[in-house]
């Protein structure tokens, strides 16, 4: 008897455990903490949807790009690559093979060539499709197959639903809502317009009740996009991006530098910088014209006693305005201009014998700058651009610097319609307790832009943290 009811005691107490776990799990995703698959591209690249991860063979940036289906059959076959020297499995296309030559890729550069196969040397039998593609960053054109096994699935989140009980949401969060036209679908995006604003999109920018919206830094970082890395190691460079304008640089693997005199030495970006996202088009190189960027770097300067000016420089130019940083070395003054203009200085030097990390922005009609962390200088305009391409220069006068870990990242760019068209959307009033949202996908997103408004009813929560796959964890800003 006693043994009986030990055991019903038990088995009680573990179905309590059982049914309180469930019911507390139950609890937190009512009201905390949801998991959401993201279904599309219309937040890429910031989240991303079903998708092919391809790797670029010369600089291996990771080029995600929409899987939108189809698969062909093709088979394995062992060849010698005309590129790398090297044997390599390569895939060939189609049924009959026995008198075909083939077009196959290889995997090490990317660049493909024609093979005679026969039938008899096939190897293992599979399905595939052949993708062309540019590196975003270095511009390397390549193609690459990929098997079923290569696509991914959309990224895996988490959705606070607790800081919207508290306070109110905030321009440029991500959020996820309840479609408005279809409210058995949940939708991500970024918050742009507020109850009772006036939304327009104008050459790429938000203007809120007739004003550029600004992005604060963390949402600039979030969604700026990188164009060009130095730490980047490319295995087939066909010219230098970097024009020499003044002065003898030597550009080493790991930065490039300069003695520098009594006159600027100069040397600027030369690679196109555009609002093309590799994930609609992989294979396109045309894009709207994007001179909103950020340029970082780090620095190691010592000065040249016999100079009586010394600055490393750094130029950022949209064909309208020109912003000139002057950072000065040792003891001295820094400098920013603007259009010729001081417009602000600072009694702050860089110090000598390390390296120092530069942020260099000029986004939304805003000037930042910010040193080892730190804002020295900022500045608002309100000039508009006639023109669009950036202009990137960095240098040094009166100083044998070393530039490295040199970055440039670009806007983000909104389109006036959806499918990349528009370059100015009419005014647009937000209803009050209702949203105006758009995708960082502004090519390819469907949002409020094709059916208006998300009512503050059918918002449910912040999106915070990507958790799967493991190589994506990070959260979402």
């Amino acid at each position: 008897m006693f043994k009986k009811k030990k055991s019903e005691s038990w088995l009680r107490d573990n179905v309590e455990a059982v049914a309180t776990a469930v019911a507390l799990a139950m609890l937190i995703r009512l009201f905390a903490v949801e998991a959401f698959v993201i279904p599309t591209g219309s937040m890429a690249p910031t989240l991303r949807g079903e998708h092919i991860s391809l790797t670029c063979p010369n600089c291996g940036t990771e080029v995600a790009i929409a899987f939108r289906g189809g698969f062909e059959k093709a088979y394995l076959f062992e060849t010698i690559s005309p590129h790398s020297k090297k044997d390599v499995t390569v895939v060939v296309y189609g049924s009959d093979l026995s008198f075909n030559e083939q077009e196959v890729v290889c995997p090490d550069s990317g660049k493909s060539w024609y093979v005679r196969v026969s039938r008899e040397k096939l190897g293992k039998a599979t399905y595939a499709r052949r993708y062309n593609a540019i590196c975003p960053v270095c511009n390397w054109r390549f193609k690459a197959d990929v098997v079923p096994s290569d696509v991914c699935g959309g990224d895996k989140i988490f959705v606070n639903k607790l800081p919207f009980l508290l306070r109110e949401p905030q321009r440029w969060e991500v959020i996820v809502f309840k479609c408005p036209q279809e409210t058995t679908k949940n939708y991500i995006k970024r918050l742009i317009g507020l109850g009772g604003e006036t939304v327009q999109i104008k050459g790429g920018e938000i203007y809120i009740d007739g004003k550029m919206a600004r992005k604060p830094r963390w949402a600039r970082r979030a969604v700026a996009t990188l164009v060009y890395s130095s730490e980047l190691k490319e295995k087939f460079k066909e010219r230098s991006v970097w024009q020499i304008k003044h002065g003898a640089w030597r550009f080493e693997e790991d930065g490039f530098s300069v003695q520098a005199g009594s006159e600027p030495n100069v040397v600027e970006y030369g690679g196109d910088i555009t609002a093309r996202v590799p994930y609609n088009e992989p294979d396109s190189d045309s894009g709207q014209p994007v001179s909103d960027v950020t340029l970082e770097f780090r620095v190691k300067a010592n000065v040249d006693g016999s100079v009586e000016k010394n600055y490393v420089l750094a130029l950022l130019g949209d064909g309208t305005n020109e912003a000139v940083l002057y950072l000065a070395t040792g003891r001295g003054r820094s400098l920013l201009r603007f259009n010729c203009d001081v417009v602000a200085e600072s009694e702050f030097g860089l110090s000598g014998g390390g390296f120092h990390s530069v942020e260099f922005s000029k986004v939304d009609n805003r000037v930042e700058v910010y040193v080892d962390g730190k804002m020295l200088f900022a500045y608002e305009y309100e000039t508009e651009t006639t023109g669009r391409n950036a202009t990137i220069r960095i240098g040094a006068q009166g100083v044998n610097v070393f530039f490295k870990d040199v970055r440039i990242w670009r806007d983000i760019y909104y389109y006036a319609r959806m499918g990349g068209y528009g370059d100015e959307s009419e005014p647009e009033r937000v209803p009050l307790d209702s949203y105006f949202v758009l995708g960082d996908n502004s090519e390819n997103s469907n949002d409020s832009r094709v059916w208006g408004s998300v009512p503050s009813a059918n918002l449910m929560g912040k999106a915070f943290l990507v958790f799967w796959p493991p190589k994506r964890v990070h959260f979402v800003k």
